[in-house]
């Protein structure tokens, strides 16, 4: 009796090792993490898993297999298999796509699961981003570093007044697809304190946790302003400090994309928010600027004139 023979496909899944990723985009949210995602899942130097955000090191169900992960993430994934972001997310074949969404779905986490989500080719380097990583503690940055001796990280920052706000109009109107003008003022407010006192916008605080953890030189900072004013250039920066080549036209294209907005949903931020998130994250931003400099410079400036009432 003649024997069937594996498809080419599978020969070559089964051949490509695992291993734990080269970095991390650890943030921020409302910040420019689904940019970074798409335009590094398109470069052909890097592989990317086909889900963005895994959320191993921040979520604590190591050994456990939940029908409610995988109910909710297979409903998240059959819709990407019919707007076509599967073939945009990997190179890979529609066989290997739905090995690795066997593995994702139904294996119990761990450091077996976790390695196991990363596949890349030969010649390739591989993470993946995941915004809440940030604000992860001392000991689990500390554990990431033990783990991963040679990881590197990505930190995209944006105006903490600007993200807040973003992440007010997210939570209260974009998720639940109605216009921010819709919901009371007070209702409003109290999510824009409750944003403004996140761990989140504490950058200088985060930043000094992951350097500590892996070094100066292996922490990226980035800006969505550049992401907004030149994001050649930023990509440009990104390619050199993970050491893969400059963007192709595939990339270019992904930089232009507009990703993850909330625009839709929004409206100009009333006065009397704006006033009040400046001065929660004042200190904060003081702290920014003296570290970072630069755009951080420009933040504390507009949350000084914010404040004083004479503002943009």
């Amino acid at each position: 009796m003649a024997t069937s023979r594996k498809p080419a496909s599978v020969i070559e899944n089964d051949l490509r090792e695992t291993r734990f990723p080269d970095f991390l985009g650890i943030g921020t949210t409302r910040g420019g993490s689904s940019w970074l995602y798409r335009v590094l899942s398109r470069h052909p130097d890097v592989w990317m898993p086909p889900v963005k955000e895994l959320h191993y090191f921040d979520r604590s169900m190591d050994g456990q297999r939940t029908i409610t992960f995988a109910r909710r993430e297979l409903l998240i994934r059959a819709r990407d298999y019919l707007v076509g972001e599967r073939k945009r997310s990997t190179a890979d074949t529609l066989w290997q796509t739905l090995r690795w969404d066997a593995h994702y779905l139904f294996a119990p986490r761990g450091l077996h699961w976790y390695r196991g989500l990363f596949r890349p080719r030969e010649g390739q380097l591989t993470g993946e981003v995941t915004p809440a990583y940030a604000i992860l503690d001392t000991a689990t940055v500390n554990a990431i570093a033990e783990l991963m001796p040679d990881i590197k990280a990505i930190y995209i920052l944006r105006n903490p007044i600007d993200r807040a706000w973003s992440s007010v109009v997210n939570s209260l109107a974009r998720k639940r697809r109605r216009s921010i003008t819709t919901i009371p003022a007070q209702q409003v407010m109290r999510k824009a304190e409750s944003v403004s006192r996140s761990a989140r916008s504490d950058y200088a605080a985060n930043v000094r946790r992951w350097r500590a953890a892996i070094g100066h030189q292996r922490l990226f900072i980035g800006y969505m302003e550049e992401i907004k004013a030149d994001p050649e250039r930023l990509m440009q920066r990104i390619c050199g400090f993970l050491g893969i080549g400059l963007p192709d036209e595939q990339v270019r294209r992904a930089m232009l994309e507009r990703v993850n907005t909330t625009s839709k949903f929004s409206a100009p931020m009333p006065q009397e928010v704006r006033r009040r998130i400046a001065e929660l994250l004042l200190p904060r931003i003081e702290d920014q600027a003296a570290l970072f400099g630069g755009y951080a410079e420009e933040w504390l400036e507009d949350a000084r004139r914010t404040i004083s009432g004479t503002s943009r």
